[in-house]
């Protein structure tokens, strides 16, 4: 699968996925919010936020909180902690 940038603090999925924890939930969010045309994922809607994958409650300083949108990137390389497939969603 190819990467997600989040368009605030320009982050990839790599350095915001830290946890399993955010993995699942990243996970739990795409499932819920995909479309699906002929099989194949076409839109998320709305939008997956930063804030929505890594909660209030994991942010070291609250102050750097971020609430940006994670953008795909069809041509950054793929995300190499963790493994992502359609049937996933």
């Amino acid at each position: 699968m190819p990467n997600a940038k989040c368009e605030k603090c320009n982050l990839l999925l790599d350095d915001i996925l830290v946890k399993d924890k955010h993995y699942n939930r990243f996970i739990k969010l795409m499932k819920e919010r995909v479309v699906k045309f002929a099989g194949f994922p076409c839109n998320i809607t709305p939008g997956i936020r930063h804030n929505e994958i890594v909660l209030d409650n994991s942010w070291i300083c609250l102050n750097n909180i971020c609430d940006g949108v994670l953008y795909y990137q069809p041509f950054t390389p793929s995300p190499k902690k963790y493994k992502f497939s359609l049937d996933m969603i």
